[in-house]
């Protein structure tokens, strides 16, 4: 904003209305829209000016988020999109704590707005417009599933994970997750504490290094995972599954049989010494 964009343009009616009017002369498709969205001036009346000034320039829609730039947390002004809609021709999209589909519902009964928007919302909930008070877990099991395929950088990643999982898991876990570091430590914990161990794509428990295009799990990361169990100590059931898992496309199928069917972690190590890792790892 103080370098001069965003919110700050909406003491520029002029500019912005330059703006959408280059837009759309350059823009020949007719099926393609032109929308603004703003916050609301202090002084209600220069902001409805704002609004006609825009419409006059050929805007298709205009989205209003009801509060001024510098408000934050303040209720939502749902009067002055009300009066926004009413002073306009084109549709306006009402947006502010539009967390449930009970809120849209609310907010459009009230401003008798076109549609809404929800930004906050539709991060924690994907499903909200479906109905779903929380992310359903298939949600989260698809979002997983679509990264395998796009591999967004794990800050983006991790980012809408910890959106979606807000109201799922408890405050101890949150924080836990909230500080995970790396894709194959945010898959771990989601099969061990969230997903039932069906449910996470089997692909991921097979190599939770495949996002870094490995076509087996590796060995580093089956070290790291067992760096990991000491200092987590899982029950043994856990810990050897996912070793199983990892390890599928790696041990022969007469040493796989064997190692499925070890049963304490004595073993399990052992095994590994002699029979995968070299002896100095």
């Amino acid at each position: 904003m103080e370098e001069g964009y965003g919110s700050h343009l909406i003491k520029k009616p002029e500019l912005v209305a330059e703006m959408v009017s280059s837009a759309k002369r350059r823009i020949t498709d007719p099926d393609f829209t032109i929308s603004t969205k703003i916050r609301l001036l202090d002084d209600l009346r220069e902001t409805v000016d704002l609004c006609r000034q825009i419409e006059a320039a050929g805007a298709d829609f205009i989205t209003v988020h009801g509060r001024t730039p510098k408000q934050r947390s303040e209720p939502v002004d749902l009067e002055a999109i009300k009066i926004i809609k009413e002073s306009l021709n084109i549709p306006v999209i009402a947006n502010g704590d539009i967390y449930t589909i009970d809120d849209a519902e609310r907010v459009g009964e009230i401003t008798k707005v076109d549609g809404v928007m929800s930004a906050r919302g539709m991060l924690e909930n994907p499903a909200m417009f479906f109905g779903y008070a929380k992310t359903p877990r298939e949600c989260v099991k698809r979002y997983i599933e679509i990264a395998q395929l796009k591999e967004p950088r794990f800050m983006t990643f991790h980012h809408h994970l910890v959106f979606m999982l807000e109201k799922s898991l408890p405050k101890p876990k949150r924080k836990v997750f909230n500080n995970l570091r790396n894709k194959e430590a945010v898959l771990e914990f989601l099969s061990e504490h969230y997903f039932a161990q069906d449910e996470l794509p089997r692909g991921m428990l097979e190599n939770p290094a495949m996002f870094f295009g490995y076509a087996k799990t590796p060995r580093e990361c089956v070290k790291r995972y067992i760096e990991i169990a000491q200092l987590k100590e899982p029950r043994f059931m856990t810990f050897h599954h996912h070793l199983v898992f990892m390890l599928e496309k790696s041990l022969p199928k007469p040493k796989r049989k064997v190692f499925n069917n070890l049963r304490n972690k004595e073993a399990v190590l052992e095994f590994l010494s002699e029979h995968y890792f070299a002896q100095d790892e």
